[in-house]
């Protein structure tokens, strides 16, 4: 099946949803990444609802794998930021520890809905931190054994 960007985007963030404070979850912001790591005031913008994750489609590769179809591997980063005022070990233990948790048990294994292989873990890893903000990012794969050409 032959996915757009903006398909897997929402796909995961339906998947995540449960996650958000209006839906009894914990999370303040559930969004497409917007460029919210990429200057000082949109970070600002970003950790000011915090507890807050990001999710960004950031690539596709693809390969031949026989004369009908394509392999498409999807490289998806999602960004987790918590902030506890004056404390560092809280926003780590109890936000951005909790939330990678959370979005993995979500996530692995899961198919979103779409007829894709289940969704890969590949990396989880610090971005940044200060006394009282955490900023991480989880790097998963989708994998979709059917893209086609044509009409």
């Amino acid at each position: 099946m032959n996915y757009s960007f903006e398909d897997y985007e929402n796909a995961i963030i339906n998947a995540l949803s449960p996650l958000l404070k209006k839906n009894g979850g914990y999370l303040r912001v559930l969004k497409g990444y917007a460029g919210e790591l990429d200057t000082e005031e949109s970070l600002r913008q970003f950790l000011g609802n915090s507890p807050a994750v990001a999710v960004e489609i950031d690539s596709a590769t693809y390969k031949q794998e026989n004369s009908a179809y394509l392999l498409q591997e999807i490289r998806v980063y999602i960004y987790v930021c918590a902030r506890y005022i004056g404390t560092q070990d809280r926003a780590r233990k109890q936000g951005v520890y909790r939330i990678l948790k959370d979005i993995r048990d979500l996530l692995l294994w899961n198919r979103l809905g779409l007829d894709i292989r289940p969704v890969q873990i590949k990396r989880e890893m610090k971005l940044g931190s200060s006394k009282d903000v955490v900023i991480y990012a989880a790097e998963y794969v989708i994998i979709n054994d059917r893209i086609t050409g044509g009409k």
